[in-house]
């Protein structure tokens, strides 16, 4: 998880600033995601500003196992000016799966820290079992929802480095586009989620707040519905009388 609870007041287009808002909405997440998630995942949170400091020590007083918080460095001033938010999470995951130790041929689901994905596990159970990189398109196919996806280490590895060298947010030249140019397409094996990212949370740069009432969302509760009637259909019917 990608964090910033002290953001700096010059982050492009950052519309929730405010750290004692972003603390609460960070903690609300990470709670949700371990009752969600088994106790044998860690949650790994990587934070680049001083407000790292502060969630550490809430993490702690929850006692919640697995639960790991580290602080990373932000950005240089040009290249913050340069890239912004994007040019900043880029770097805070790539140190973060550095400062870990994450081995290449493993996997991460990433989720922005203030996100919590209500059908992350219906989108997990059905990706393939041989993919590098998941994650969910835009209707164009020009750019990726990057508040969620599941990729190896070794294809962030490769292919964020090239983001951060590239990524222009002056010029419009987005991270949620260069995913595709430089991790997708350095023949990792791309697949996308079958559904969308039920994102709880508040959109850093738009401020728009995800909650139940999103499209994702209803999708999720349908899906979730039916897949609960054909549960309870085969265990009724098909079950052998004791």
């Amino acid at each position: 998880m990608p964090s910033a609870i002290s953001p700096s007041s010059r982050t492009n287009q950052l519309s929730v600033t405010n750290s004692k808002i972003r603390l609460r909405q960070t903690l609300k997440s990470v709670k949700l995601w371990r009752k969600s998630l088994p106790d044998t995942i860690p949650i790994y949170i990587g934070d680049n500003t001083q407000g790292w400091i502060i969630l550490m020590g809430e993490i702690k007083k929850l006692n919640m196992k697995n639960v790991f918080v580290t602080h990373v460095n932000p950005p240089n001033s040009d290249n913050f000016a340069r890239g912004g938010a994007g040019y900043a999470e880029t770097l805070t995951i790539l140190q973060t799966l550095e400062i870990f130790s994450l081995e290449n041929k493993s996997f991460i689901m990433k989720s922005n820290a203030r996100y919590f994905i209500f059908n992350w596990k219906l989108i997990i159970d059905r990706l393939p079992k041989d993919f590098d990189f998941a994650a969910w398109p835009s209707p164009d196919l020009n750019f990726l929802e990057t508040g969620f996806y599941v990729a190896k280490v070794e294809a962030l590895v490769k292919g964020l480095p090239c983001i951060l060298e590239t990524i222009d947010e002056t010029k419009d030249i987005f991270v949620e586009h260069l995913y595709l140019e430089h991790v997708t397409q350095r023949k990792e094996k791309l697949t996308v989620f079958q559904f969308a990212p039920a994102i709880y949370g508040q959109r850093g740069h738009t401020g728009r707040k995800e909650n139940y009432s999103s499209e994702a969302f209803a999708i999720y509760a349908i899906v979730f519905m039916r897949n609960c009637f054909i549960h309870l259909v085969r265990t009724r019917l098909f079950s052998k009388p004791k």
